[in-house]
């Protein structure tokens, strides 16, 4: 299967150098678990400067041009939603937000590329893969985003009276 190789370190500078009101990047989610699924995306938080605002459909389209896997979620005080399905996890503050997710810093606007952070710094993505990205406690996600065969077994489950939300990718 051809794949794509990202660096997390150049994603960081692009997305830095792209967004001046990014303060800092977190990765969470099964990437910074390492679990070994080709078929995951890359989830990272996004900490904005303070009084700072991005649109999330800015940094959609900046994730889908440089890295489909790439699912940015965009944070404000202790919420934190996906610019790619809208999506979302809260916590009291944002500090809290980070320890729930256990999600390690990266970058930080100050600082750059933290190389002491214990992730994997290299990304390797299928390329054939239409990245479905994470949800995060919400209810039902956007209508035809997700591939047939999925929304199939979501009803069998349903069906048989078995939950089906909250959906993680």
């Amino acid at each position: 299967m051809p794949q794509s190789t990202y660096k997390i370190k150049d994603l960081a500078i692009w997305v830095g150098t792209r967004f001046d009101q990014v303060e800092a990047l977190y990765l969470f989610g099964s990437r910074r678990y390492r679990t070994g699924s080709p078929r995951s995306d890359i989830d990272v938080l996004v900490e904005l400067k303070p009084d700072s605002h991005i649109r999330p459909a800015d940094l959609r389209a900046f994730s889908s041009e440089l890295c489909p896997a790439l699912d940015l979620f965009l944070a404000e005080g202790g919420k934190a939603v996906s610019c790619e399905n809208e999506s979302s996890v809260r916590a009291p503050t944002f500090d809290e937000l980070v320890s729930t997710l256990e999600a390690v810093r990266f970058w930080k606007r100050s600082d750059g590329v933290i190389e002491s952070a214990d992730i994997d710094w290299t990304v390797t993505v299928p390329i054939d893969v239409e990245f479905v990205p994470s949800a995060l406690l919400t209810g039902t996600p956007i209508s035809g985003r997700w591939p047939r065969s999925f929304r199939s077994f979501a009803q069998q489950i349903e069906s048989l009276g078995l939950p089906t939300q909250p959906f993680i990718g």
